[in-house]
């Protein structure tokens, strides 16, 4: 029973006070450590929450809201005395390069705050519009209010300088504030982990903001794949930079791990925040398959959206709702295929729901002349069928309209789009059946994707003969293979021309003899 009782370890702080100008000096040298810290909010939202910040510091609130920073150096040595795994050591790792950095604290709370004082500075921040109160200390130490100041509009800290007056005076009031700050040089990373949720447990954070502090590889690693590849995806207005702010992409990007390993489509169950909280734990199946999502993640999807981000009009073959004629149409790449702020964005993850289906069912894309993916008419095939389930009724055989809508809840039917509403049942099980049963036929038919040889593995017996048909040299390099090193498999193997993962047979045919190197480098390349 005593294993179950969870051990309380006493939070030991230091508290001290600094003033303004002492703060800043500090802030600019303290990290934001991205797995408890997000990015700034503050900087980027509507409104003026820096603003309101000073506003309230200029009369008095400075030591009201607690900054929690970390002493760097002085918690690494703690740490390193009591270590004895490798997850803390690799913590232990992340906090000395922050040190090599140049830092010297970093952020458990606080990191708005931090960035609106670092901002004052660069004139950035603009105190609000407001009548403020100009005190003094009388001989007992006591504040007494002087006078007042108008701020007809928002001004920064040059504009009240240079204003003069009671206006520079408030700028001196403002900075000679103090602030409460909390040092901590004892936390391991689960201290600091439950200590950032003990102080935002009544914060509006997102779900996605609390799972970011989660101690996992696969947090790390998501974060990591989030921070490379979000601007990219802003760019073309896949995600909002307001989304991606508060990791929301992160979360996105966990679902589409999520399916990669889980690909099937029976008895699917809803991709809700359950879903990736638990996906985060240490050592799920989820984390020990993300290497491989990742690969597939940046070799194949990240170009498949380059095509799309670079896509003109396309016309597409449909039909007159009317007459039943086949019609052709302009489609653009607009807003249907983007957001993740959007139902829409769901049409992307059906991209990839049949990429890891093509893939998990044994089929590969069919390639072009130069032996790349055929990912362009992949995109361009799902673009006209995406039409076509878009369109709410078609004309049977007979001339008659039929009513073309699926279930979205229940009994209850809907358009095909609002089944991108969410990813839950049944609303994704209909797409996941209509992919199966309908795209993957049609890639299929068109020879878009082919079932790769089931056979890998080459006979030994090849070697001697293929050694010979070369004329005893490398296929891939040219150079002198002896007859000793053609039979070793620790020096050469046998390579398939056409790869097995684009459809090519594991066959005499499609073989070659060549040494490993010169094969791990194709590879690479």
């Amino acid at each position: 029973m005593s294993n179950e009782i969870k051990f309380l370890r006493l939070l030991i702080g230091e508290t001290s006070y600094k003033d303004f100008n002492t703060l800043y000096q500090m802030l600019k040298l303290t990290a934001r450590d991205r797995s408890v810290q997000r990015e700034s909010v503050w900087r980027n939202e509507s409104g003026n929450k820096q603003g309101e910040y000073l506003s309230n510091v200029a009369i008095g609130y400075g030591k009201t809201a607690i900054l929690h920073i970390i002493d760097i150096e002085a918690n690494v040595q703690y740490l390193k005395g009591i270590c004895n795994s490798a997850r803390e050591q690799r913590y232990i790792d992340r906090l000395e390069e922050f040190l090599n950095e140049g830092h010297k604290w970093s952020h458990v709370d606080g990191g708005n705050r931090a960035d609106t004082i670092i901002d004052w500075y660069d004139n950035k921040v603009y105190l609000i519009a407001a009548i403020y109160p100009l005190y003094e200390q009388d001989q007992f130490g006591k504040k007494v209010m002087v006078g007042t100041v108008t701020l007809n509009k928002p001004m920064n800290r040059e504009e009240l300088i240079q204003s003069g007056g009671d206006h520079e005076k408030l700028v001196k009031q403002l900075e000679s504030q103090l602030f409460t700050i909390e040092i901590y040089s004892e936390l391991t990373e689960e201290d600091r982990r439950d200590l950032f949720k003990n102080l935002n447990d009544n914060v509006d954070l997102s779900i996605e903001e609390i799972r970011n502090s989660e101690i996992s590889d696969i947090c790390n690693s998501i974060r990591d794949l989030n921070d490379k590849y979000k601007g990219f995806f802003e760019k073309y207005g896949w995600v909002t930079e307001s989304n991606a702010r508060r990791y929301k992409f992160c979360a996105w990007l966990g679902y589409m791990n999520n399916f990669y390993h889980n690909a099937h489509f029976k008895d699917c169950k809803s991709w809700t925040p359950k879903t990736l909280d638990n996906d985060y734990k240490s050592g799920s199946p989820e984390e020990k398959d993300l290497p491989n999502f990742i690969e597939y993640f940046e070799k194949t999807f990240v170009p498949l959206v380059k095509i799309i981000n670079s896509s003109q009009t396309t016309y597409v073959h449909g039909h007159d709702k009317k007459t039943g004629k086949e019609i052709v149409k302009p489609i653009k790449n607009e807003n249907i295929y983007k957001n993740l702020g959007t139902p829409q964005r769901n049409t992307l993850m059906d991209l990839h729901i049949i990429l890891v289906k093509i893939m998990k069912d044994g089929y590969s894309l069919s390639t072009t002349n130069n032996r790349k993916p055929r990912l362009e008419d992949l995109f361009l095939t799902y673009k006209e069928w995406l039409l076509f389930k878009t369109t709410e009724k078609e004309v049977n055989e007979d001339g008659k309209e039929v009513d073309k809508r699926w279930p979205t809840n229940g009994s209850q039917l809907g358009k095909w789009l609002d089944l991108y509403g969410a990813n839950t049942n049944p609303k994704i099980q209909s797409r996941l059946d209509a992919i199966k049963n309908e795209f993957i036929p049609l890639l299929i038919e068109k020879g878009l994707i082919i079932k790769k040889d089931e056979v890998r593995t080459f006979p030994y017996d090849f070697r001697q003969r293929l050694w010979t048909d070369q004329g005893h040299k490398c296929a891939l390099t040219g150079k002198y293979i002896s007859l000793e090193d053609a039979l070793n498999t620790d020096v050469t193997r046998i390579d398939h021309i056409i790869p097995h993962s684009k459809g090519g047979k594991t066959v005499y045919e499609n073989a070659q003899l060549v040494f490993n190197k010169a094969n791990q480098d194709k590879s690479d390349k």
